[in-house]
């Protein structure tokens, strides 16, 4: 089973892909670009694994996964090496393609820099 990301299904620009293997028995069509939440469960999903099964992967609880899906949490990077492979290749880059995104919005203007929080 492949994941759409864009194109015929919902009518999104295609920017190019890449075929990218998940585990034996699923490859992933990739369009950038894709938000790390969309990389997350589209790459679960064609993989055949549950939200339970990330979780049990990365030592979080299921509604972790589903909030980092949701876009109401953030994947933290140190989770990535406890990623499947073929997952975390698509999950950096989506990662990678959010950080350029949002360099690219700075230095245009588009969005003001914020102080960090304090400690």
């Amino acid at each position: 089973m492949a994941a759409v990301c864009g194109g015929e299904a919902d009518n999104t620009p295609i920017c190019g892909g890449v075929n990218i293997k998940v585990d034996n028995r699923s490859v992933v069509r990739h369009h950038a670009p894709m938000k790390v939440a969309d990389a997350l469960r589209n790459a679960r999903v064609s993989a055949g694994l549950t939200q339970r099964q990330i979780a049990e992967m990365l030592g979080v609880t299921p509604q972790f996964i589903c909030d980092i899906e949701l876009e109401r949490r953030v994947l933290g990077e140190k989770y990535l090496p406890l990623l499947p492979p073929g997952i975390r290749v698509l999950v950096t880059w989506a990662m990678v393609n959010e950080h350029r995104s949002t360099i690219a919005r700075l230095e245009n203007g588009a969005i003001e820099p914020q102080p960090p929080e304090a400690a």
